[in-house]
């Protein structure tokens, strides 16, 4: 199945699997994994996760879903970018990949990503897209998977990246 590309919020979207990106030891570090852990029920997500214990750079691990729309939750441990020299890009396309293969083991049909990095890892927009896109339609080429896999953007990123894109556009010499 393709990847498809959405703006919204990841919390509405309706799927068997929402991806998030988490801290190596447990709880939520960022305001939006906290609002995921809150919606989700904040004491069943925390006692889940901590049976996961520490995750690496680029692993995922599953919890249930509570009380979110989605059946279960991939926690991904998603790197902090220091310029790409430290091999971020190489372990953002692990996060991606090794989430699509617990959500394939899980019989799951489809699959919510927000585009992980991009908030307190300080992965560039354009950046942490280019990574999500490339990552996601690679894997999906390479193995033949029947799964649902849907990049979701928060609105104001998109609207960040669509500003960004039209400012490189401006600097572009014809």
């Amino acid at each position: 199945m393709p990847l498809k590309i959405i703006t919204g919020d990841i919390l509405k979207q309706k799927c068997d699997i929402l991806v998030m990106p988490a801290a190596p030891r447990t709880g939520p570090t960022s305001k939006f994994a906290r609002t995921i852990y809150d919606t989700a029920g904040f004491d069943n997500m925390q006692k889940a996760r901590k049976k996961i214990g520490h995750l690496s750079d680029g692993e995922a691990a599953v919890t249930p879903g509570f009380n979110l729309n989605a059946q279960y939750v991939i926690h991904v441990f998603t790197p902090e970018w220091f310029g790409g020299f430290m091999s971020e890009p190489k372990f953002l396309t692990k996060c991606y990949c090794n989430a699509i293969k617990c959500a394939v083991n899980l019989n799951a049909e489809s699959i919510a990503f927000p585009l992980l990095g991009s908030g307190t890892n300080r992965v560039p927009l354009d950046v942490a897209e280019k990574i999500a896109v490339d990552a996601i339609s690679g894997y999906l080429r390479a193995h033949s998977y029947s799964i649902n896999v849907y990049l979701v953007i928060h609105p104001k990123t998109a609207k960040e990246l669509s500003e960004s894109t039209l400012d490189l556009q401006k600097e572009t010499p014809h």
